[in-house]
């Protein structure tokens, strides 16, 4: 339902080959922690583009003060910040 990765060094591949495979496989909710930037990108409604290739149709990067509301949690928000290490 929903798959975490945590970015320092492997931002570029988390965004494309890892999307990519989890949008393949109807993966709901795929979220990226980016350490550097201290945001969390939030991928959803998986499926393909105009060339059948798989992707995410939406795709959100959330501040450290954005909330997110991961779609099965029954409604809970968790703040961004409280996500990321001090």
């Amino acid at each position: 339902m929903l798959v975490v990765e945590v970015a320092d060094s492997s931002l570029r591949q988390d965004r494309t080959l890892k999307a990519a495979l989890y949008a393949e496989f109807s993966v709901l909710e795929y979220w990226i922690f980016d350490l550097n930037a201290k945001r969390v990108e939030v991928y959803r409604e998986p499926g393909r583009d105009e060339k059948g290739r798989p992707r995410y149709s939406a795709v959100e990067t959330l501040e450290p003060s954005a909330s997110v509301v991961p779609i099965h949690s029954g409604g809970r928000a968790v703040v961004v910040k409280s996500l990321m290490p001090a």
